[in-house]
């Protein structure tokens, strides 16, 4: 079947006039195959701090040959618009000549909720086109961007046009004069400081200079590396030199390779392996190693070094072998291995133990706040509001809907074991249920859930019967109750509403 609605032009976006507390961004013209009547819907987004009760709109559509041969007014009524709100992308503004191509239109009124108005007779326009800020800043932009994300912004693009009743951000979004980007957050003082030219080529030249440092200090490193690995070769060749002249004393000479060379041998072996990241070959020689020298204390730093290396790389079974082999006894490092290693094996509950014994190592907060977050939901959807609200209380209530979330476990968790028994009879039959909180968008809907895995509704309020030929629920207003019938016994099974 076709589709009902098709898609004839796109009006405009981004379009708004001085002074208007919404901006239209986005207008499209729709054909109805059904009505066979062409259709506008027009978006409007709220720029403004106060709120926003009404829209009142006029609209004009001319021909191609830019007659007028349409027009009229549309309402958006009983809204509650707060900044940055939308309304009206969905809205159909039927019209009554299907031959208009080209509108015109107009924000006569906003009603606010404080029973003022805003009123104007100007048509939208477009806004123009902001100038790229990369051009504009040229070898300082880079700079500009880094302090700019670095302070928990968005991604800068435009040039900043600043007028009388208004002003655009970097990131694009129009604003009202004074106040911060409702899109980014950034105050005008803040981002007028930020594009100081003279400090952002002092902040580049100094980041210039710290990295000539950094990479003179690694080239310094580089060549002490050199210089001591020259050095040692340099010995080893001194001891097969004197290692030719000791024919005589043979013995003596096996003697000493066996427990003065060869263990130096496998020693600059294992750390040349170890400084190369290859640590299960440098640990092998080190445990051979024994005591020589500080073989134990270099095997354990690499260890814990390579349990690190494993774990951050995402392979978590050479990382345990290690642990286990080496006995590393690091109780953060070994909490994060098995955290992360229990994520990636499904085991959440175990990883939410792990990773709270080692907060604040490595990327563990990251983690572990995206952890208890799913396990919280993961208990709502199962009904165990106390277990999520515990799992919930562990994070930024600021994270994603976290704050939403417990606010539903704190509303409804004490339904959670409502229910009881208030008269039984002697019976063989039994079984459980509990109430759960079904759908976090549908709070007030219940369900009974019993040892067949069935469920049964339970709206508030209602009266409700269920039978399947041997049970049967009544419930009232003040309480809800369950018969069940066996052998010509009853057992009722109750809660009683607050």
């Amino acid at each position: 079947m076709a589709e009902r609605y098709k898609k004839l032009k796109e009006i405009a976006d981004n379009m708004w006039v001085s002074d208007c507390p919404v901006m239209l961004y986005k207008g499209v013209l729709l054909h109805d195959s059904q009505l066979n009547q062409n259709l506008l819907q027009l978006g409007f987004e709220a720029i403004a701090k106060k709120c926003i009760a009404g829209i009142e709109i006029a609209y004009q559509g001319y021909s191609l040959g830019e007659e007028l041969i349409t027009e009229g007014e549309y309402s958006y009524l009983d809204l509650n618009l707060q900044i940055n709100d939308k309304v009206g992308g969905k809205s159909p503004i039927y019209l009554d000549d299907s031959n208009a191509r080209i509108f015109h239109i107009t924000v006569k009124r906003i009603f606010y909720s404080d029973k003022t108005t805003w009123e104007n007779d100007r048509e939208l326009q477009a806004l123009n086109r902001q100038e790229e800020l990369k051009g504009k800043l040229g070898d300082v932009y880079e700079e500009f961007r880094h302090l700019y994300r670095h302070q928990g912004h968005g991604n800068p693009i435009y040039v900043p046009e600043f007028k009388d009743s208004h002003w655009r951000c970097v990131c694009g979004t129009l604003n009202e004069k004074d106040n911060a980007c409702r899109q980014c957050s950034i105050s005008i003082n803040q981002l007028l400081s930020l594009l100081d030219i003279d400090m952002l080529r002092q902040k580049k030249l100094e980041r210039e200079q710290e990295q000539k440092r950094l990479a003179e200090e690694e080239k310094q490193r580089r060549e002490r590396k050199a210089e001591e690995k020259k050095i040692a070769q340099k010995k080893l060749r001194k001891c097969f030199v004197l290692l030719a002249f000791v024919g005589i004393f043979a013995t003596l000479a096996v003697l000493g390779v066996n427990k003065i060379v060869l263990p130096s041998m496998k020693y600059q072996s294992a750390v040349s392996k170890l400084e190369e990241g290859k640590y299960d070959e440098g640990l092998a020689l080190l445990r051979e190693l024994s005591s020589y020298k500080d073989s134990d204390k270099l095997m354990k730093k690499y260890a814990l070094d390579a349990i690190i290396y494993y774990t951050e790389k995402g392979t978590y079974k050479e990382a345990l072998s290690i642990a286990d082999q080496y006995h590393v006894t690091d109780e953060k490092a070994i909490c994060y291995l098995k955290g992360l290693s229990s994520i990636k094996n499904n085991q959440y509950p175990n990883a939410f133990d792990y990773l709270k014994r080692c907060k604040g190592y490595k990327k563990t907060d990251e983690k572990f706040q995206w952890l208890a977050y799913t396990l919280g939901c993961e208990e709502m959807k199962n009904g165990n509001l106390n277990e999520a609200y515990a799992y919930l209380s562990e994070i930024d209530s600021a994270y994603q809907d976290t704050a939403k979330r417990q606010a539903i476990c704190k509303k409804y968790m004490k339904y959670c074991t409502r229910w009881t028994t208030i008269h039984e009879y002697k019976t063989n039959f039994s079984f459980e249920f509990k109430v759960k909180v079904a759908d976090i968008e549908e709070p007030e809907m219940y369900f009974i859930y019993y040892t067949a895995e069935e469920k049964i509704p339970l709206p508030k309020n209602n009266e409700v019967t269920w039978n399947d030929g041997n049970r049967s629920f009544d419930f009232s207003k003040k309480i809800y109750c369950l018969k069940t019938y066996v052998n010509g016994k009853i057992t009722y099974q109750c809660r009683i509403e607050d």
